[in-house]
């Protein structure tokens, strides 16, 4: 639950703050071992069960000075050897622009928890390896074919959404499988930044397909907007530069509109492979408000935008492989 623009009492509450939790579930202990998931909780926490922490993430604070932000992914096992669990939840959130339980915290078996997560997990590394193989495939053309700039931001655009599925909830902060001491704040810079650059070289891309209908100018605005916001990133306080997203979110959106557009006219212009460009730019367009409307906390769905990235550079590919052999 985000806590930020609910109302008690018909006062609504603020971003920052913190909050106490506490449910109480009759098991029947019928399974003796269950495992709880958490991921996504804004900014610390600390979970009890049965009045022993079972999980932690970061140290929540009354103020930010005291805490020290952390979003990670845990898998924690209860012991049900009680007709009754009590689950106390402390969460503080100091430094982002929105507090709370973004993700539902899951309770199950243990085997059925950890096997769906292991499922989740594979997806998504099959999909970041994917991206990187590809990434690495078409700078390698562009390395032997360098008059054609085009394989370049198709690589880029690949390796920039690979790095930012690895340093973002979307594969369940499966670095910190590998790397438990990386700092979430760094992580965070790391999504934004290749959020950003990954909007320009896109923008690139169909430049150097389409220069009559997607323009230099249009390119240069995109690239300087993604400079601009990489600096405030770096420079800026988290919970000042987190409240800058959702402007980004809007000049993307008008991007992507602004990319379809201009496809469009390439179709109906009868440009080569176009039309596979233009189903690319669709998966891109729905899946990137999808998460741009759940990142706002409009909706409550989940993080598909490198399901909609995949396609896109499923069909970038086909369109350069189309090019060149035709």
């Amino acid at each position: 639950m985000i806590w930020d623009g609910r109302t008690m009492a018909g006062k609504p509450f603020p971003p920052r703050g913190y909050a106490t939790f506490r449910i109480r579930i009759f098991t029947g202990q019928s399974t003796p071992v269950l495992s709880l998931k958490i991921s996504d909780i804004i900014s610390a926490y600390r979970l009890w069960i049965n009045g022993r922490l079972a999980s932690a993430a970061g140290t929540p604070g009354t103020d930010y000075q005291s805490e020290i932000p952390r979003q990670d992914f845990h898998l924690v096992q209860v012991i049900n050897d009680r007709p009754v669990l009590e689950i106390l939840l402390q969460v503080s959130n100091q430094h982002y622009r929105h507090g709370g339980v973004t993700s539902a915290i899951q309770l199950g078996s243990s085997h059925d928890i950890h096997r769906r997560q292991h499922i989740r997990w594979a997806i998504a590394l099959f999909l970041i390896g994917s991206l990187v193989i590809m990434g690495t495939y078409h700078i390698l053309i562009f390395l032997l074919r360098p008059e054609d700039a085009s394989p370049l931001y198709c690589g880029l655009y690949s390796l920039l959404w690979s790095v930012n599925a690895l340093a973002s909830p979307t594969a369940d902060w499966f670095i910190h499988q590998l790397h438990p001491g990386i700092p979430w704040t760094l992580l965070y810079r790391i999504d934004l930044v290749s959020a950003y650059f990954s909007c320009a070289v896109i923008l690139y891309f169909l430049h150097s397909l389409y220069p009559q209908e997607i323009s230099l100018r249009a390119c240069r605005l995109i690239f300087t907007v993604a400079v601009g916001f990489t600096l405030m990133t770096a420079v800026l306080p988290i919970r000042w530069f987190s409240g800058i997203v959702p402007i980004f979110f809007v000049i993307t959106f008008l991007y992507i509109v602004y990319m379809s557009i201009a496809i469009t006219i390439a179709v109906r212009r009868k440009r080569p492979v176009a039309l596979i460009i233009l189903t690319g730019v669709g998966f891109l367009f729905v899946t990137g408000a999808n998460d741009m409307l759940h990142d706002t906390n409009i909706i409550h769905t989940a993080y598909i935008m490198p399901l909609g990235v995949f396609a896109f550079i499923l069909c970038q590919c086909w369109a350069l492989s189309v090019k060149f052999t035709g």
